[in-house]
């Protein structure tokens, strides 16, 4: 797991076995993490050609740092997409098509899947829609505790102030949504946690609701090929819960219950799909304007032990099947 947030953090007793630092571009004053990123895929796909890895994580913070930086709709951050294209997803396709299996009949791209998508998007912050609510917040007698983020206040109010801040608020221009735990929408499932304030406030970045129609900008992107996957077709917009199904069904993992609707695994997979060696997934997490990728991942499942082996099928989880 190279350059991923929350590398070290232990899930369930288990910790990644190969780790690097998390390297943030801006904060290192850096101009690109492209270089880095590089050395890590080519170490990866080494290992994963000598069958010494199963799963790997590779994690590229340049275009959601530039579209932070400069705005969505710079020409750095368009510059840096052109960037990424070329000298990361086209490298990781020539490298897909130069290593091979370490006994050489096989090429890893003839062995894997790749799914290129992103977590978000992002939307342009203009300074003139900038809400103050210091006047607000900063009032002991009505608020008691705030947490705020760039995009997020959660408001914990005094007892009894309730009602009052919910006014005051009401009255600011350019706020967005206003929410009240017990009012949430389901679709946010964001309503049943002690950390979640009675109040919050969400005001922009990435921060603006995907639902709304014309929010477009925060939609993202979703492209993958590969022997399991179909050709040439295109999506309807769909969540990003329905690609940790997909993530599942590639890798043959039993997938915890979540809301996905297995939405991809029906339109994606072949019906009959089947893996030789390893099923290698490539996830581009994209941050900013639609083709602004701003992070790799990959993973490796093994399921065969010789390039010329007879294909397997693969048996999705039991309470997700294949329809």
């Amino acid at each position: 797991m190279w350059d991923w947030l929350g590398y070290y953090t232990n899930f369930n007793g288990v910790k990644p076995e190969c780790c690097s630092d998390f390297k943030d571009i801006i904060y290192d004053n850096s101009s690109s993490g492209i270089p880095n990123f590089q050395l890590n895929l080519n170490y990866a796909l080494g290992n994963f050609s000598l069958n010494q890895l199963d799963i790997a994580l590779l994690y590229l913070p340049d275009g959601d740092d530039f579209g932070h930086k400069y705005g969505p709709n710079s020409k750095e951050l368009a510059d840096k997409v052109k960037q990424i294209d070329k000298d990361v997803v086209g490298h990781l396709i020539n490298q897909l098509e130069n290593f091979h299996y370490k006994n050489g009949s096989c090429k890893l791209k003839d062995m894997v899947d790749t799914v290129i998508f992103s977590d978000h998007g992002m939307a342009t912050f203009d300074k003139d829609c900038l809400v103050d609510l210091e006047h607000i917040i900063n009032n002991q007698t009505l608020v008691r505790h705030v947490q705020k983020s760039s995009t997020l206040y959660h408001i914990w109010p005094m007892e009894n102030y309730k009602e009052e801040i919910v006014k005051e608020l009401e009255k600011v221009d350019n706020i967005t949504v206003l929410l009240k735990k017990d009012e949430s929408k389901n679709n946010y499932h964001y309503r049943k946690n002690s950390r979640i304030a009675p109040d919050k406030y969400n005001k922009g970045d990435h921060g603006f609701d995907p639902y709304v129609t014309s929010n477009r900008a925060m939609n993202g992107i979703f492209y993958a090929f590969g022997p399991s996957i179909r050709k040439n077709i295109q999506l309807e917009p769909f969540r990003n819960v329905e690609i940790y199904q997909l993530l599942c069904s590639l890798t043959g993992l039993t997938c915890v219950k979540s809301s996905s609707t297995h939405f991809l695994a029906t339109n994606v997979l072949k019906v009959e799909r089947v893996f030789q060696l390893k099923t290698f997934l490539v996830l581009l997490i994209c941050i900013g304007a639609l083709m602004c990728i701003a992070a790799v991942g990959v993973i490796i499942y093994h399921r065969k032990r010789s390039c010329n082996s007879e294909y397997s099928s693969v048996k999705t989880d039991e309470n997700y099947p294949l329809s």
